[in-house]
C-alpha cells in the first residue's frame, strides 16, 4: 500500500495560488507541511508530488507521477489530494468518487480513524463524503480527473482537513495538529 500525496493549491497556471488564506494562515503552506510529514513519518510508504512555485506544469503532471509512484511500489495505493476547507464549518471529511469502492472504503476508514483525535482539535465531525458534483462541484472535478486516470488497484481521495477560518480549528495548523493528521492517515490506511 502507497499513498501518492499531492498538496492543494501552491501554482496554476504558472501564478502561485494560495488557496485559502485566514488571518496569518495559508491553505498551501498548511498543506505542504502536511505533506512533509506524512513522508517523514513513512518515507517506503509515502511519496510528495509538488511543483515549485511558478512551475507551468499543472495537476494532471502531478497525478501521473502520483499513479507512478503507486506502481512502483507494487501497484496497490491512494492519490491524496490533501487541502483545507473555508467558510467556518465544524468539520474534517474525505472525499471518494462515488465510482470508486476502493475510494469508499478508504474514506470510511480515515473518517473513523480520526474522528476521536481531531475532535481534540475543535473538529466537531469527521465523515466520509461522495464528491458530488452538486454539493462539492470543485472536489467531484479533482476526484473525477483522478479516477479516469488511475489504474485498478489505485483510488484517489480529497480531504478538507478542517476550516481555516474557524477559530476552533486552529490548533490543527500547529505542530501538533499537522503530526495528528498524518498519524491518523498513517493509522488509518498503511
Amino acid at each position: 500500500m502507497h499513498l501518492a500525496i499531492i498538496p492543494g493549491h501552491g501554482t496554476r497556471g504558472g501564478r502561485y495560488d494560495p488557496g485559502a488564506t485566514y488571518g496569518g494562515e495559508i491553505e498551501a503552506q498548511i498543506v505542504r507541511r502536511q505533506a512533509a510529514r506524512l513522508r517523514l513519518l513513512a518515507p517506503e510508504s509515502v511519496t510528495v508530488h509538488d511543483l515549485a512555485e511558478g512551475s507551468r506544469r499543472g495537476y494532471s503532471r502531478r497525478r501521473a507521477a502520483a499513479s507512478m509512484a503507486i506502481a512502483a511500489h507494487g501497484g496497490s495505493g491512494a492519490i491524496v489530494h490533501l487541502h483545507c476547507n473555508a467558510g467556518r464549518g465544524d468539520y474534517a471529511f474525505c472525499a471518494h468518487d462515488p465510482r470508486s469502492r476502493l475510494g469508499e472504503r478508504y474514506a470510511d476508514a480515515w473518517a473513523a480513524a480520526a474522528a476521536e483525535p481531531l475532535s481534540r482539535h475543535g473538529v466537531g465531525r469527521v465523515r466520509s463524503e461522495v464528491g458530488s458534483r452538486e454539493r462539492w462541484p470543485n472536489v467531484w472535478a479533482v476526484l473525477r480527473r483522478s479516477y479516469s486516470e488511475t489504474p485498478a488497484g489505485v483510488c484517489a481521495v480529497l480531504i478538507e482537513c478542517a476550516f481555516i477560518d474557524n477559530p476552533r480549528h486552529a490548533s490543527m495548523w500547529t505542530d501538533d495538529g499537522v503530526d495528528t493528521l498524518a498519524q491518523t492517515l498513517l493509522d488509518a490506511w498503511l
